[in-house]
């Protein structure tokens, strides 16, 4: 399980996606008030969703076709979660578009965003590699 790089990705996919978690909650914790209502648990379902089926799909290394659905579905929970913080920075005028880009979590995700696209093709290897090697039994 950890001799393959894509575990290591993931791994770190997981950790920094608890560490988005943390401090994303930090930064908007003096608008919740004012965020709309309807926003909060989706947000927090995309932000959640990161870590957790990153953590998942480690243990699916025998099923890489899984593996690279889960991955496909943090991507997509990224991109939800750039939405809904770009969506919120826009409807709150106090929230400068400089106090969004120096909140940590808006970084951490990207790099998630990179460490996910390596796992895929890490993964894409892994199954090429696999078939070749069925091919010649």
């Amino acid at each position: 399980m950890l001799q393959r790089i894509q575990t290591i990705y993931l791994l770190a996919i997981t950790f920094l996606g608890g560490l988005a978690c943390y401090f994303q909650t930090d930064f908007f914790m003096p608008y919740y008030k004012e965020i709309p209502s309807f926003l909060i648990p989706i947000f927090t379902i995309a932000l959640g969703l990161i870590p957790i089926v990153a953590f998942i799909a480690i243990f699916l290394f025998k099923k890489r076709k899984l593996q690279i659905i889960l991955i496909w579905v943090a991507v997509f929970a990224i991109l939800i979660y750039y939405l809904i913080t770009f969506y919120i920075r826009i409807s709150l005028p106090q929230i400068s578009l400089k106090d969004v880009l120096l909140n940590f979590s808006v970084y951490l995700n990207f790099i998630n965003l990179l460490l996910c696209n390596l796992a895929i093709n890490a993964i894409k290897k892994d199954e090429n590699l696999v078939k070749a090697a069925d091919r010649l039994r």
